[in-house]
């Protein structure tokens, strides 16, 4: 089974993890330094909410977006805000 790890909101992560999914809940102070532990701790993908992308440094997303491994992904939460544009 793949290693996926949401980043973002409580209830969004609530649900996730009846799917099985690991997960942080974070507040934005958090986003950044969550991420770049999950970007070095060996996840096969990263979930992480569109909401918190403002409280992450450009250089920081960049990485992240731009990387092979983990597969990276911007997801809206339960309610559909933060979906990112396309």
């Amino acid at each position: 089974m793949a290693q996926v790890l949401y980043i973002g909101d409580e209830v969004t992560a609530a649900g996730l993890r009846l799917a099985g999914v690991e997960t942080r809940a974070v507040t934005a102070g958090e986003a950044a330094a969550t991420l770049r532990e999950a970007l070095a701790g060996g996840h096969e993908c990263v979930l992480f909410s569109g909401r918190l992308v403002e409280f992450v440094p450009e250089p920081l997303l960049r990485q992240a977006l731009d990387a092979r491994e983990p597969l990276f992904a911007l997801v809206p939460d339960v309610l559909g805000r933060g979906a990112p544009a396309d």
